[in-house]
């Protein structure tokens, strides 16, 4: 792969939807109890993972599975479409300006990032979901990370947010759920590719002293492999 890193607006993006499937979306079955939440999957050669990612994830009002150029690219098509995601192919060979493209296809007041190889717990979105329903001022729910796969322990994270301890270390995980609006204050998606974009998002969006953030009672299951 080429070691430069540009913008997502440098590539062409090619996205399909499942259609009419899109209602029957596996993630979309289930009611949550506050705003809705789209779903955006990162996957670079994740397939193997992906179909589990996608069965987790309960409550979204809509999941984008976002192909950043895997080998097989058909067969994370497959697995997307058969459960109701939407597809977007993208050629940017970054996690950040991934999220970015697929980011701009979201509509829904909260989004979250998940990459293909990690899961939601039954009610990670919804505990979340109330959580911003009952403070207009929430801009992230951020969440422990529940270790799986080649390790097996929970990384605790502050149950109160704890902006010195923010500036010292990232415990906000992309696949924490954000406002959208605060991320298109601080233009979270429109730096190049650093390896440090969440932290540098989360960051500045609680710079401003306009936004909360909270932790989800439920935790984020984080593969390790």
């Amino acid at each position: 792969r080429p070691s430069t890193i540009r913008s997502a607006a440098s590539f062409s993006i090619r996205a399909r939807t499942a259609g009419t499937r899109m209602l029957s979306c596996t993630g979309c079955r289930f009611r949550i109890e506050g705003p809705p939440i789209d779903v955006v999957v990162t996957c670079h050669n994740y397939e193997r993972f992906l179909d589990e990612c996608l069965e987790s994830i309960h409550g979204a009002a809509s999941v984008i599975v976002v192909d950043d150029s895997s080998d097989n690219g058909a067969e994370v098509e497959r697995i997307a479409t058969a459960h109701g995601a939407k597809y977007l192919l993208v050629d940017l060979h970054s996690p950040h300006l991934a999220r970015g493209a697929s980011f701009a296809l979201c509509k829904s007041p909260l989004v979250c990032f998940l990459d293909a190889d990690n899961t939601h717990q039954p009610g990670y979105l919804n505990e979340a979901a109330k959580l911003f329903d009952a403070n207009p001022r929430l801009a992230i729910v951020y969440a422990d990370l529940a270790y799986f796969g080649d390790e097996n322990r929970t990384l605790l994270t502050p149950p109160v947010f704890d902006m010195t301890k923010l500036e010292r270390t990232n415990f906000i995980d992309t696949g924490s759920v954000w406002r959208r609006e605060a991320i298109l204050q601080v233009n979270g998606f429109g730096s190049e590719s650093t390896g440090w974009e969440d932290w540098h998002m989360a960051r500045s969006i609680m710079r401003s002293g306009a936004w909360e953030a909270a932790r989800n009672p439920l935790a984020l299951n984080y593969r390790k492999h």
